[in-house]
């Protein structure tokens, strides 16, 4: 394979693609960030022609049609058939495996390490003052309940929480519990959780020992459904004899 720049007017299409606005500010907006890797496009050259078909990058290419850009970073791939050209499309279509937000965590823990303000970190990513607080502990959260298995957003949760002390603490404990475990603290049952405490104020009243095994209950609460429908199951076959 090749890199070169290719004159915009020699790449084909193979199909009027639909690219958001919002893509194309993001873009605007860092434009003087951009490199050639940003920019990157993957085609194929038409057999006994000058031209190309762009099999990669139909974002890129659209910003720079619009913005004016004459020529373009070009990956130049082997040349396939047409139901291939189209299944490599579709399957680029796809978003791409990196966008993880453990990625993201990752790469923020490490420019939070040498304290770069967050206004720096928005104005050159994707970031927005809204978004980048799910990637961001309250600084309240104590250390220790800090863990490759918890969630931001989960931990920032049970910080706003108004509950007793010890309570929370046990919350953290459960949202650091590793992925797959019954007695993790997920978004589901925080869901769960977050409408109980709405709708019942009596719960902070209870002691403290109480408040704890009525949210262990919450916490594995697709176990103890599981058990009931069980129960009702074997209630209603005894019922028969």
């Amino acid at each position: 394979m090749i890199i070169k720049y290719i004159p915009l007017t020699k790449i084909r299409p193979l199909f009027p693609a639909k690219i958001t606005g919002a893509y194309i500010d993001r873009l605007n907006k860092y434009n003087r960030d951009l490199s050639a890797y940003d920019l990157m496009l993957a085609v194929q050259k038409i057999p006994g022609q000058d031209l190309y078909n762009l099999l990669g990058g139909y974002d890129r290419y659209h910003y720079m049609i619009i913005s004016g850009i004459a020529t373009a970073p070009c990956l130049i791939e082997s040349s396939t058939s047409k139901i291939n050209q189209n299944l490599t499309v579709l399957r680029r279509l796809f978003q791409p495996g990196d966008i993880a937000k453990e990625n993201k965590q990752y790469l923020l823990n490490e420019l939070s390490k040498v304290n770069l303000d967050v206004s720096i970190i928005i104005e050159k990513t994707g970031f927005t003052v809204v978004s980048i607080k799910n990637y961001t502990c309250n600084k309240k959260i104590p250390p220790k309940f800090i863990n490759t298995h918890t969630t931001v957003s989960s931990l920032n949760w049970i910080e706003n929480l108004k509950i007793n002390n010890v309570v929370k603490e046990f919350l953290f404990r459960k949202a650091g519990r590793p992925v797959g475990r019954q007695d993790r603290l997920t978004g589901d049952s925080i869901k769960l959780i977050k409408r109980f405490l709405t709708h019942e104020k009596r719960f902070s009243s209870l002691p403290i020992k109480k408040q704890i095994q009525i949210l262990e209950q919450a916490i594995n609460f697709k176990g103890i459904v599981t058990e009931y429908l069980v129960y009702m199951v074997d209630i209603f076959i005894k019922s028969k004899k």
